[in-house]
């Protein structure tokens, strides 16, 4: 009896050796590569004030609308007004519009930088899910390995 326990000793040492050697790795938590919640505050706050100057876009817009109406409203009594009234409220429009056409550059310049944004969390992302699947692939192949050694030493020791 000693020299049959003497004789699978070995098998026993190499077993332990395997199945840790082969587990090493199992349910250790994915890396995570990128960290994207700097880009992510990042996008929020751009949003925000993206929408901020919308919302003054839109109140110039208003009181250009205004003008506009003004405008539309003296130009037909020309021959009774002054031209210099006309010019005022001419003036006022292109300053209206130029205010306008800025604060709108500054929203495209806005959405730009927010695209941009989104397309290095969007790579991140991608690279994080290559590096998962790699991940997901060793653990699997960890698995079979061990249920193959498990296999090949049950065998071993029944044979003899």
């Amino acid at each position: 009896m000693i020299k049959q326990i003497k004789y699978y000793i070995p098998y026993i040492i190499i077993l332990i050796l395997a199945i840790s050697l082969w587990f090493k790795g199992c349910n250790d938590t994915p890396q995570k590569f990128t960290n994207s919640e700097l880009i992510k505050n990042n996008i929020k706050k751009l949003t925000v004030k993206k929408d901020s100057v919308k919302v003054e876009a839109n109140k110039t817009d208003s009181i250009r609308t205004k003008i506009v109406i003004k405008w539309r409203a003296s130009k037909h009594d020309t021959v009774y007004k002054e031209c210099k009234e006309l010019i005022v409220i001419c003036d006022s429009i292109i300053s209206v519009d130029s205010t306008q056409i800025s604060q709108l550059r500054q929203v495209i310049t806005l959405s730009d930088s927010i695209i941009d944004n989104q397309k290095i969390i969007i790579h991140n992302d991608s690279i994080d899910k290559v590096c998962l699947t790699k991940w997901v692939k060793n653990q699997s192949r960890q698995k079979n390995l061990a249920f193959l050694g498990l296999g090949v030493l049950g065998g071993m020791l029944l044979i003899k």
